[in-house]
């Protein structure tokens, strides 16, 4: 029990915190007067614990000794003397902080590599074996047609066809009808199912041999113009049936008298025009036509000329 118990001697005498505020005031103080702003070195006998006590709680404003400055001086870093004179100290230097990890470096690309590479052909000899299979065969020649071209000249034959039909009933109506009366007769006829009927036919008529006979000559439009011809004629008889404007009749009374319309001039010159227009547009296609298989036979012939050429022409046929 005596050893457990421990005097105050033993224990140590208490430190007083004014004596160590009061060293720590006085230290500062010379530092600043002095200009040396390092880190002020512990007494030897300061108390470890007196370190964090705060120096505003423990200076004594009171001492003659004790200086405003100098708790500016112990807080910042600068010195009064500096501040009342005007100098200024040099900055310290940023602390600079060590990067705890580096990023790895990726390798630069050189900009003297090729941007486009071309992929390697595969070359052959020409006395190779082998060498046929891998020669590319010439490309086949587009046989061109004129069917597209013939129906758009179709439509022009049409308007053609229309422009003369309406001279043949002007033609057939200026003995028998007054200068004065003659456009409203003409406009009469002119708006009839027999115009239009004649019209229309030829077009079809037309369209169809263009789309059959293709490139074909003007032979062709010739020994079909006369199978138009009659086809306007028989469309152009049955709208002079059913044009009741013309003939004052209605249509059964026209079919009772279809002998007289057979032998009608609108009917019989509709079919002539009909013939005669198909033949001249006609020529105008068969034209084209002629140059399309002029053009289409020198495209074959000169594929079968790199066909020649070519090792492909050595290669038996199965």
């Amino acid at each position: 029990m005596s050893d457990d118990k421990k005097t105050q001697s033993d224990q140590g005498e208490p430190v007083s915190d004014d004596v160590a505020s009061q060293e720590k005031l006085t230290d500062a103080l010379g530092r600043a007067k002095s200009g040396d702003l390092a880190t002020p070195s512990a007494p030897d006998h300061a108390d470890p614990i007196a370190k964090d006590v705060d120096p505003l709680e423990t200076t004594d404003m009171s001492d003659p000794s004790f200086h405003p400055d100098a708790l500016a001086q112990v807080e910042t870093g600068v010195d009064p003397t500096a501040i009342a004179t005007g100098a200024t100290l040099p900055a310290a230097s940023p602390i600079e902080e060590t990067p705890t990890e580096v990023a790895p470096s990726l390798p630069e690309i050189s900009a003297d590599l090729p941007q486009n590479v071309e992929p390697e052909v595969l070359t052959v000899r020409a006395d190779h074996p082998m060498a046929p299979l891998y020669v590319q065969a010439p490309a086949l020649p587009d046989i061109r047609g004129n069917r597209g071209a013939g129906a758009w000249i179709v439509l022009l034959a049409t308007l053609g066809f229309a422009i003369v039909y309406a001279g043949v009933i002007s033609a057939i109506l200026a003995p028998i009808t007054t200068a004065s009366a003659f456009v409203g007769v003409l406009q009469d006829h002119l708006l009839t199912p027999m115009f239009f009927a004649s019209v229309g036919s030829f077009f079809i008529g037309l369209l169809v041999v263009v789309l059959l006979v293709n490139r074909a000559g003007w032979w062709a439009y010739v020994l079909f113009g006369f199978l138009i011809g009659a086809f306007v004629y028989c469309a152009a008889v049955i709208g002079l049936i059913y044009s009741g404007g013309l003939t004052g009749l209605t249509p059964d009374q026209s079919w009772g008298r279809l002998d007289e319309f057979l032998l009608s001039p609108f009917t019989i010159l509709a079919g002539v025009a009909g013939r005669e227009v198909s033949v001249w547009f006609g020529a105008w296609i068969a034209a084209r036509g002629r140059k399309i298989k002029r053009a289409n036979a020198e495209e074959i012939a000169e594929y079968e000329t790199r066909l020649q050429a070519s090792p492909l022409a050595d290669i038996p046929a199965p």
